[in-house]
């Protein structure tokens, strides 16, 4: 990830501006939802890639339901939310996807 991706990342999270978490959390589902879906329609330019992408989404979901299926309760992540170290998050939750993808 490139210092620029987690400007990018942490400038998303502010966006979602005031709220619980669980608002938060939703907003980000809709945008993600929207987005894909966006994508899966620029696919249609080239045959057969409708599918493809739909299928890499599917897979890229699945994946995440993998993590948030093992996940257990972490203190680090706590602090950091709480403290309001949305850089800190950002790259404390990179590493934790580079690990569990080893």
């Amino acid at each position: 990830m490139e210092p620029e991706d987690l400007d990018r990342l942490v400038a998303i999270r502010r966006a979602c501006g005031e709220g619980s978490e669980r608002d938060k959390l939703d907003r980000l589902v809709l945008a993600y939802l929207m987005t894909a879906a966006n994508v899966r329609t620029e696919a249609l330019i080239e045959p057969g890639e409708f599918q493809v992408e739909r299928d890499r989404q599917v897979a890229e979901l699945r994946g995440l339901a993998d993590l948030i299926n093992v996940d257990e309760p972490d203190l680090e992540l706590e602090r950091l939310c709480q403290e309001g170290d949305l850089e800190g998050l950002a790259r404390y939750v990179q590493k934790k996807l580079g690990e569990q993808g080893r």
